[in-house]
């Protein structure tokens, strides 16, 4: 990607935030791009959605999940808008 000059955000899905492995994880994936501060946590209601076709979310609208899916999409979208930004500056 970097080769390619293209933007990326690593995020960091199906994670056990207590495990010992998700720290280390972060920051071995931070020497090589920028890593998102929201990540998607191993939680039942994902797997329960897509047993019937639907995100998390439509399912479960309140609570854990629709706060993980709400913060990421915030922070996917500020990351565009700042690659874009980033770009028209660049080529004037």
């Amino acid at each position: 990607m970097k080769k390619a000059d293209k933007p990326f955000l690593f995020v960091i899905t199906q994670a056990k935030p207590q495990a010992t492995i998700t720290a280390p994880a972060i920051a071995a994936l931070s020497e090589h791009g920028r890593v998102a501060k929201s990540f998607i946590a191993d939680r039942v209601g994902y797997a329960a959605a897509m047993t019937g076709g639907n995100t998390a979310p439509e399912i479960f609208p309140k609570g854990p999940v629709a706060e993980e899916v709400s913060a990421l999409w915030g922070e996917l979208k500020s990351f565009v808008h700042e690659k874009l930004k980033t770009r028209k500056v660049a080529n004037g």
